[in-house]
């Protein structure tokens, strides 16, 4: 799906998820963007997942997204979470809280994307992905 602007993106909210990167040059372009903090109210309003891995955390805190919320983040940038004390943060790899969802960043990937599908379709509809999953040869 592509948008022409950033109101195109809004009449189309709710969304199933909203899946925020992370990396510093990519999550410091969405913390500045009004029309991202826009989706992002407009999700939390009707109720929506909103999830957010490593750096992508910074812009829920940035747009007032989550307050009071446990979230987790990159340990290197935890006290930036923490500044405002308008959050919790948390040591787990993958925190769920309400209906966020939030990584410490690329080496919790797996896991947080499997996350975000079981939040979607539900526990009995990921145990196939996570078989195979545990099938795949790795080395």
């Amino acid at each position: 799906m592509t948008f022409e602007k950033a109101s195109d993106i809004n009449e189309q909210a709710p969304y199933d998820v909203i899946i925020l990167p992370g990396g510093a040059r990519g999550s410091e372009t969405l913390r500045r963007s009004p029309a991202v903090g826009s989706i992002l109210k407009r999700q939390e309003q009707n109720g929506g997942w909103i999830a957010a891995i490593g750096g992508g955390a910074l812009s829920l805190r940035s747009h007032g997204i989550a307050i009071g919320k446990c979230l987790t983040t990159h340990r290197r940038i935890q006290d930036d979470l923490r500044d405002g004390g308008l959050h919790n943060v948390c040591n787990l790899r993958v925190c769920v809280d309400g209906n966020i969802i939030t990584s410490q960043g690329p080496g919790t990937a797996f896991e947080f994307a499997l996350t975000v599908v079981e939040k979607l379709v539900g526990p009995d509809g990921i145990s196939d992905l996570r078989d195979d999953l545990a099938l795949l040869n790795w080395g």
